[in-house]
């Protein structure tokens, strides 16, 4: 079987073509979560916070109303932007999401191995969620976890 220059160079064309169109489709599903996916956002917050950047980055995670709070120039509220990075492993995880808030509640261990919940309240602006309010509870057992999403203004 003998082929033409002019069809190997097709096949060679279409071959590249269905390798990029894979390269680009799993490039942009890695690069943002799927929008009501708050546990996918927290997931690059938390990556952020274990390569040391959420506090240089802040802007494209926190909300406005939410760093008003927070004067970063001082190490407690630097700790406050990291909170995301004190659940060490997530056991179970719990949503809720209207139109334009979504509050998400992560049941773990912490860094050092105990049970704690972490409920997060986001907003959504801009074409992201933003984490709005913040709570980080510390428990004495791990059948103390929530077993449905809380956001944190109603807990503690």
């Amino acid at each position: 079987m003998s082929w033409s220059y002019k069809e190997l160079w097709a096949n060679k064309v279409q071959r590249v073509f269905i390798i990029l169109s894979v390269l680009l489709a799993v490039g942009c599903s890695v690069t943002q979560p799927h929008k009501n996916d708050l546990f996918g956002f927290y997931k690059v917050l938390a990556n952020e916070v274990a390569r040391s950047s959420v506090v240089e980055n802040r802007e494209k995670y926190f909300s406005d109303s939410y760093l008003s709070e927070v004067a970063v120039d001082d190490e407690k509220s630097t700790f406050v932007l990291e909170i995301p990075g004190q659940l060490n492993k997530v056991i179970s995880h719990y949503q809720v999401v209207t139109s334009d808030v979504g509050c998400l509640t992560l049941n773990g261990l912490d860094i050092e191995g105990y049970p704690a919940t972490l409920s997060v309240e986001y907003i959504f602006k801009n074409g992201y969620w933003l984490v709005n309010y913040m709570f980080l509870e510390f428990l004495e057992e791990q059948s103390s976890f929530k077993t449905e999403a809380v956001c944190p203004r109603d807990m503690g």
